[in-house]
């Protein structure tokens, strides 16, 4: 690679590995305010304690992913072909799969959310000290039967990866993604997955959103007797800190999406458009960069446990 790259290069290095670090503190501060003894772990709070842990795990990989890439163009990894193609499939696996399954994550938050909203039984659950019951444990059952599949559904990644010589520089191996070796029934199999596991949670959060607006402010306008819209506008600001990460992860992941829709391949010859592409890709990450922001610091318990924790006692005393 040309030595003209090289602040570009430093530039991707610089965000990823800031993007990782923020991630880090926000997500240790999310673990530290709910693993305290005052949160009773239900399932909300297990599956964003499993947000914190993937949203993590996410950025790691991709940090991890953006670092193998520049080795690669520098021809750092040449003399080592074996270590080159194992890295060059584990990097993309890992990354794609940890970034589906953070997406998901936020998803069961944001339904689990909206069905307490629906279910007054939790109100009950709670009056009682009995964080769990039959419903819950399927949840979480679900959830894991979510993650086995999301992880086995990106094992095709492994398969179309694979090491070759640069056609500008045959002295230079790279990775590359590459669909003529596998079926058409692969090929789909592949697009099919890329499709689910973005789109679906996009739909959820959606969905998990208007659930949790239509019906708090309907339920508010029957005993008020106001407009739905005024209850609608209460409901908002009432419940802004449930609203507020299905939102934000509907709002980062449009824009990549519509790009990968409407976006062709040739598009990664001008310069400008592939910097934006790369700049939509590290905006889709905002959410797993923000766990703190968007559960802790909104909720007057969790922000409360916070300040009692070891870490939190630092900031508050």
């Amino acid at each position: 690679m040309s030595i003209s790259h090289l602040p570009t290069t430093i530039g991707y290095i610089s965000i990823s590995g800031t993007m990782t670090l923020i991630g880090f503190v926000s997500n240790i501060f999310s673990l530290a305010a709910l693993c305290q003894s005052a949160i009773r772990r239900t399932t909300i709070v297990w599956f964003i304690i499993l947000t914190t842990i993937t949203s993590q795990l996410s950025l790691t990989f991709l940090l991890a992913h953006v670092l193998y890439i520049i080795l690669n163009q520098y021809s750092l990894l040449n003399h080592h072909t074996l270590l080159n193609l194992i890295l060059c499939k584990l990097c993309s696996y890992l990354s794609r799969t940890f970034t589906y399954i953070s997406k998901w994550s936020i998803c069961f938050v944001s339904v689990s959310r909206a069905q307490n909203t629906k279910q007054i039984r939790i109100r009950n659950l709670n009056k009682h000290g009995v964080p769990f019951d039959k419903y819950d444990k399927q949840k979480l059952m679900l959830y894991v039967l979510t993650i086995f599949l999301v992880a086995a559904s990106a094992v095709i990644d492994i398969l179309l990866h694979r090491i070759t010589n640069d056609t500008q520089n045959t002295n230079q191996l790279i990775c590359i993604t590459e669909y003529s070796s596998l079926s058409s029934v692969w090929k789909t199999v592949d697009t099919l997955s890329i499709f689910t596991n973005h789109i679906v949670p996009v739909l959820l959060n959606v969905y998990a959103s208007g659930i949790i607006l239509t019906i708090a402010a309907r339920s508010k306008s029957n005993v008020s007797h106001e407009s739905f819209i005024s209850s609608l506008w209460f409901q908002i600001k009432l419940r802004y800190e449930q609203l507020l990460c299905p939102l934000l992860m509907i709002l980062c992941s449009l824009p990549q999406l519509l790009a990968g829709f409407i976006l062709s391949c040739d598009t990664w010859n001008i310069v400008w458009l592939k910097h934006f592409i790369i700049s939509l890709y590290y905006f889709a990450y905002i959410p797993q960069l923000l766990t703190f922001f968007l559960f802790i610091q909104p909720s007057r318990i969790y922000k409360q446990a916070f300040k009692q924790s070891q870490i939190g006692k630092l900031f508050f005393k």
